[in-house]
Order: structure tokens, then C-alpha cells, then sequence
């Protein structure tokens, strides 16, 4: 049986970060500015931010394309980083 996406990627996300906690993987399919098929990916660190290994995030793409290829997906992941403090004061601003 197929994954489901959300299911790869936060599997992708948390194979590549196993050393820092994370607090959410929020996975949306969208469209971009062209109508292209995409997937906005917001992962939250319940980490400083600064504690993340940088090249860890630059490479995540690579490691989730083939993963998504696999499921038949071609929408181009966009991530977004945040710690959860910045997570929580953008849920309290928009309430």
C-alpha cells in the first residue's frame, strides 16, 4: 500500500534530523504563481533554530524528490523552518 505524502515526508524530514526535536510537519498542496503543483512543507523545531544543522536543510529536497517520485507526486516541495516560539506567537497574532 502506497504512503501517504504527509506520511513520507515527515519521514524524510525526521530520518534527517533525528539529533533535534521536532515539534510539527504541516504538509499543503498548492499551486504556485505559474499554477505548477507544489507542496508547502512548514517543519517546527522545538529547538533554537541555530542548533539545526544548515546543511541538513539545504538538502532535505534532495533527499524528498526521489521519495515523492516513488508515490507518484511531482509537486515541488517548498519548505518552511520555525521554532516553535515563532510557531506559537504567529498562532496568538492571528487569533
Amino acid at each position: 500500500m502506497p504512503e501517504s505524502i504527509e506520511d513520507v515526508v515527515k519521514d524524510v524530514v525526521s530520518t534527517n534530523f533525528d539529533d533535534v526535536v521536532i515539534d510539527s510537519i504541516d504538509v499543503e498542496a498548492d499551486r504556485d504563481s505559474d499554477g505548477d503543483p507544489i507542496l508547502r512543507i512548514t517543519v517546527v523545531f522545538d529547538a533554537d533554530i541555530n542548533t539545526v544543522d544548515g546543511t541538513a536543510l539545504a538538502g532535505l529536497i534532495r533527499h524528498l524528490r526521489p521519495r515523492l517520485r516513488e508515490q507518484n507526486e511531482e509537486a515541488f516541495p517548498i519548505f518552511r523552518f520555525m521554532t516553535k516560539k515563532d510557531s506559537d506567537g504567529l498562532r496568538r497574532a492571528a487569533a
